[in-house]
């Protein structure tokens, strides 16, 4: 009843939401529920119902645009790799999606899927949105609205990390994102808390993820209800690193470098008009 009130209270705004999902098709979005998702839990416990919207509407009035200057047809509808590590026999090659929102579809609308073979490892869920919803002066912004391991599989992530440079599934998904907002020029990324990941409303003795601890490792930090990630990656000084891991770490990073460089050389690939 509160949602049926919501909706007929502001119809125009509906209507609206609609439209720009509905301008988006061939593009993203081919679920007749999608333009009523912000009626329920959805993105944040925190925010009002009307701020749902506003992103919803946000994100596929900004990946129309983005469709339309690119100077490739590029389906959001579809699974598309970004990045591959091939010939890992006997467990498959480790890849990284980017696709529409499958997992959690009520934490975003797209996600990063980060797999080995067949077993799904990590799950990055999240959506563009107006700036302003964030209080943040840039017009469009990455919004993370989940963030989830698979399950019962630690035994893959650890052989994934150790065939990739010591570099986890996670740690890859948080570099990808970092791409993503960098080629496709988002201002800003921030993250749900935890105490507002939407799974608290309905399954919070399921839900084992730390999302505290996830985003102060990353440099994340408090903006209000949400978090606030720095676009590029903030690194400890090697000087300030234990001698004895120096070279370790150097490897990391240099590895992590000509990852990102190879994620972003696909991303232009598929997103930017080179006749710009």
């Amino acid at each position: 009843m509160r949602q049926l009130g919501f909706l007929s209270l502001d119809l125009v705004g509906h209507w609206r939401c609609k439209e720009a999902i509905q301008r988006s098709r061939g593009v993203a979005a081919d679920a007749s529920w999608t333009p009523f998702k912000y009626l329920g839990d959805y993105l944040s416990l925190s925010m009002s119902t009307t701020a749902r919207r506003q992103a919803l509407t946000g994100h596929y009035l900004w990946l129309g645009s983005v469709a339309r200057a690119s100077a490739r047809y590029v389906s959001w509808r579809d699974s598309i790799v970004l990045w591959e590590l091939g010939q890992r026999e006997p467990h498959g090659s480790l890849r990284i999606f980017l696709e529409p929102a499958r997992l959690a579809p009520m934490e975003g609308e797209l996600q990063l899927r980060f797999s080995s073979g067949r077993r799904n490892l990590f799950t990055l869920t999240f959506l563009f949105a107006p700036g302003d919803l964030f209080g943040c002066p840039a017009d469009t912004v990455l919004f993370i609205g989940g963030a989830q391991g698979g399950v019962d599989c630690r035994i893959e992530m650890r052989q994934a990390a150790k065939d990739n440079g010591e570099i986890s599934p996670a740690a890859m998904l948080l570099l990808t994102v970092r791409a993503l907002a960098k080629v496709l020029d988002i201002g800003q990324i921030f993250a749900v808390a935890e105490e507002d990941q939407i799974s608290k409303g309905y399954a919070s003795d399921k839900v084992k993820f730390d999302y505290h601890s996830f985003w102060s490792k990353v440099a994340g930090v408090r903006h209000g209800t949400f978090y606030k990630l720095f676009n590029e990656s903030v690194e400890k000084p090697l000087n300030e690193i234990p001698i004895t891991h120096r070279a370790r770490t150097r490897r990391k990073r240099e590895r992590k470098a000509r990852l990102r460089e190879t994620i972003e050389a696909r991303l232009q690939l598929l997103f930017v008009d080179e006749r710009s």
